[in-house]
């Protein structure tokens, strides 16, 4: 007789979506789940942190999945969670704890899938204790990880380089690394700097001006579709923005860009 499951699978970025990983850890968790007679009911399946749980600028939980997961488990009272291996479940105490009291109070039994292993309130000191060895692994890893991105970040805007999502006007060059005037983009941006210099328009003004023109916004996450007016706040703070002229702000520090200015100072 089977039983019902869910299966979660994660990478740590949307970067990271494009690859394989997800497909493989899905592949693994069906034939895991069908080799033991175990009836995956729901998957969860996407980007997200496994090390801290604060909030992305769109108010999505970074643990969204793994949240609305446990709470699909509770309300449907499901008894088998699949993983592809302990640190695709967590890299923090915090729900290795909670993950841990499901287990010995809830009857809930941990799958993971490529290792073969299970932990359920029978396991014995030792199964939880070399669980607890990995999740601490996997939680130095991603210190360790971020320590490192942090230095080549640094690194990057010491030689003038922009080391994120190009504004407006721009285009980020994956081979040389610096930015790219965005041909289609700038105009727009000179356009307004050029209304407000000159002619003193109001924020509202250029706004409409620019959608006039043709401007219309990119699509960002579930909450900006694109092809849109630009809010008036976004046109404000970008006339505000020293990027144009060739500085940018980072970790609290100015540095000169390496890129080619849209405006003079």
């Amino acid at each position: 007789m089977t039983q019902k499951a869910v299966l979660y699978v994660r990478v740590s970025s949307e970067e990271q979506e494009t690859n394989t990983s997800l497909d493989s850890q899905e592949k693994t968790g069906r034939q895991y789940a069908e080799k033991n007679g175990l009836d995956i009911v729901k998957l969860w399946r996407g980007p997200e942190s496994a090390w801290r749980n604060d909030t992305k600028d769109d108010g999505d939980r970074i643990r969204k999945n793994f949240n609305e997961m446990l709470d699909f488990v509770a309300d449907n009272k499901i008894k088998h969670l699949i993983f592809d291996v302990p640190d695709r479940l967590t890299r923090n105490e915090d729900d290795k704890i909670r993950i841990r009291k499901l287990i010995k109070h809830d009857g809930i039994t941990v799958h993971f899938a490529r290792t073969n292993k299970i932990l359920h309130k029978y396991s014995d000191s030792d199964e939880f204790f070399m669980f607890g060895i990995e999740v601490l692994m996997a939680e130095k890893y991603s210190a360790d990880l971020s320590k490192r991105i942090r230095k080549g970040m640094d690194a990057t805007v010491a030689m003038g380089r922009f080391p994120a999502i190009a504004p407006m006007g721009y285009t980020n060059n994956p081979v040389t690394k610096i930015l790219d005037v965005d041909p289609v983009r700038a105009p727009f941006v000179q356009m307004a700097f050029r209304l407000k210099a000159y002619e003193n328009k109001s924020i509202d003004e250029i706004t409409e001006i620019l959608y006039r023109k043709g401007l219309r916004s990119r699509k960002l996450g579930t909450k900006f579709p694109g092809n849109m007016k630009f809010v008036t706040s976004r046109v404000h703070k970008m006339l505000r923005d020293s990027f144009y002229y060739g500085e940018f702000k980072w970790n609290g520090n100015t540095y000169k860009g390496a890129y080619e200015p849209l405006i003079s100072k």
